[in-house]
């Protein structure tokens, strides 16, 4: 018989150890979680505005754990992001199946959204939420990574008047105007992540802001999350002098031992700049979604 228990904070680094040798396989991966246990711990423990008690269960068989599934809840914006299911049971669907329905009595009454991302050979996966569920693609994103032995530190000096340096107060309004209704944060969460160690970087030329980029800081490695430059100005190297630039920060971090970027795969023209700078294809991810 399958039990599904709610899981506490103290399970956090088994439900970790679980997730973590299934997200490292591009057969089982979701995303929005890392691939080594200390990552996803890290992550777990720091889950924004629903804790990780309020959102995690697990199904559990003859005193083994095989399935896990949660969420990262955003209340304020109306909707979640289901992270698993993560399912070592031969019965796939129907662990999903019982894991999800528990899942929805979870999720507060305000959300009416559940967005999903998983590597397209994630075949069980992609089935459960599509063709079982009902999700339809929004998305498709490849996640491409660069090691630290594959990285080349730029030389070129910046171009007179370009000016790259860390986000200031005074920025604000420039940056929220060219952030506004893209990516999954919104501009105040962006900011609040520069007080956790995540440098956002502000490129302008003179007095014109014309772009910026945030590193995430993981467990071992580096995510740039955030790269952004004016619609009038882009072609002229902005986007590959913020890249050069996140790319020394994380790399001069002696723990980081690589680099990661995610790229929407109809974006062929940042696509042929992240592997001009040395980023190489890891992933290929479908985010799904449904009203639930």
């Amino acid at each position: 018989m399958t039990n599904l228990q709610r899981v506490s904070r103290e399970q956090i680094a088994e439900v970790a150890a679980h997730i973590a040798p299934l997200n490292a396989q591009r057969e089982h991966h979701v995303a929005w979680l890392g691939m080594s246990a200390a990552q996803i711990e890290k992550e777990l423990l720091e889950l924004p505005y629903i804790p990780f008690e309020d959102c995690f269960l697990q199904a559990v068989e003859d005193g083994r754990v095989v399935g896990v599934i949660g969420y990262y809840g955003f209340p304020e914006r109306g909707h979640v992001r289901p992270l698993g299911p993560y399912i070592t049971h031969d019965d796939y669907h129907r662990v999903a199946q019982l894991l999800w329905d528990e899942l929805l009595t979870l999720v507060p009454e305000n959300v009416n959204l559940a967005r999903v991302a998983l590597d397209v050979k994630n075949e069980q996966g992609v089935a459960f939420y599509e063709a079982g569920l009902g999700f339809a693609e929004y998305n498709a994103e490849a996640m491409l990574k660069m090691e630290r032995s594959d990285y080349n530190p730029s030389s070129r000096p910046l171009p007179e008047g370009i000016v790259i340096e860390a986000y200031r107060p005074e920025h604000w309004d420039d940056f929220k105007a060219l952030h506004f209704g893209s990516g999954y944060y919104t501009a105040e969460e962006i900011v609040n992540l520069t007080t956790k160690g995540n440098p956002l970087f502000i490129l302008r030329n003179g007095d014109q802001f014309e772009g910026y980029g945030q590193v995430l800081q993981l467990v071992g490695s580096f995510d740039i999350a955030f790269l952004q430059v004016r619609a009038e100005s882009r072609g002229k190297g902005y986007g590959s002098l913020l890249i050069d630039a996140m790319l020394h920060w994380g790399f001069a971090q002696q723990q980081n031992t690589r680099a990661e970027i995610s790229v929407r795969l109809n974006n062929e023209g940042a696509r042929k700049l992240y592997e001009r700078c040395g980023f190489a294809e890891e992933l290929v991810i479908r985010a799904l979604e449904k009203t639930i």
